[in-house]
């Protein structure tokens, strides 16, 4: 497939890179997704200096979207935040 392969303007200049295709049917044309250019290259300086990619977290426990439903609730139930965490300070 295209996954991992340029995402390309009409000009030819890099936009970013493909991830993945969302296609009901199964066949190769449908939904695309990418990854912006500008955070591309964030990517691959982690990469090239830490050999991963450190992700941000929010450091939060919520209840499932079921106990949400069940309550009558909408949004994000947060059930805890530790103090120490994130969300904490």
């Amino acid at each position: 497939g295209n996954s991992g392969g340029p995402l390309l303007d009409s000009s030819g200049n890099l936009i970013g890179v493909n991830t993945a295709i969302y296609s009901p049917s199964g066949a190769s044309s449908g939904v695309g997704f990418s990854i912006p250019v500008d955070t591309v290259g964030g990517i691959v300086d982690q990469l090239i200096k830490f050999g991963k990619v450190t992700r941000p977290i929010l450091g939060i426990k919520f209840a499932p979207d079921q106990s949400v439903e069940q309550l009558g609730l909408s949004g994000v139930l947060v059930l805890d935040a530790p103090p120490n965490g994130p969300a904490g300070n």
